[in-house]
């Protein structure tokens, strides 16, 4: 009589039928892992890290506008002098978000195209525009329902 054996193991199985169900064992045990390895995969992005607030909040609020701005600062060529910028005109971001529902899309995406940005200080002080495209990428951030969609160039 043929001996099977497993291929990995090189442990001896009773006949065909242990043998492949040995297989689909393992086939199955397989398959578990790759979708374990795919869920971990769907926050490859997440930057691990503590769970700390980079910016303190204490119970009256007093830190808030610093975190909305270092949250703006997010965004690509977005420095202090522009986060301060928008966090003027709009010191929270519910208040940015209320602006946006009161305007037609259009409008909306051009909301902070105009905010004057202020960098340096005395007489090499320049002022220049937030600029529309920068205005249209927040606007698509916060208002937008797709979580996968671009922001722009």
């Amino acid at each position: 009589m043929r001996k099977w054996s497993d291929e990995r193991s090189g442990n001896p199985v009773s006949g065909p039928q242990d043998f492949l169900s040995r297989k689909s064992c393992v086939r199955v045990m397989g398959s578990r892992r790759r979708e374990i390895l795919e869920d971990n995969a769907a926050f490859a992005w997440y930057a691990e890290g503590s769970n700390v607030c980079p910016v303190r909040i204490n119970s009256d609020g007093v830190g808030l506008l610093k975190l909305w701005q270092q949250q703006l600062r997010q965004f690509t060529n977005v420095g202090l002098e522009t986060a301060q910028a928008i966090a003027r005109a709009y010191p929270a971001p519910r208040l940015l978000i209320q602006a946006y529902e009161g305007l037609p899309a259009a409008e909306a995406a051009q909301l902070l195209a105009d905010i004057a940005v202020v960098r340096g200080a005395g007489p090499c002080m320049t002022t220049r525009k937030l600029g529309k495209e920068l205005s249209k990428k927040i606007y698509t951030f916060f208002t937008s329902s797709q979580p996968c969609q671009a922001l722009g160039s």
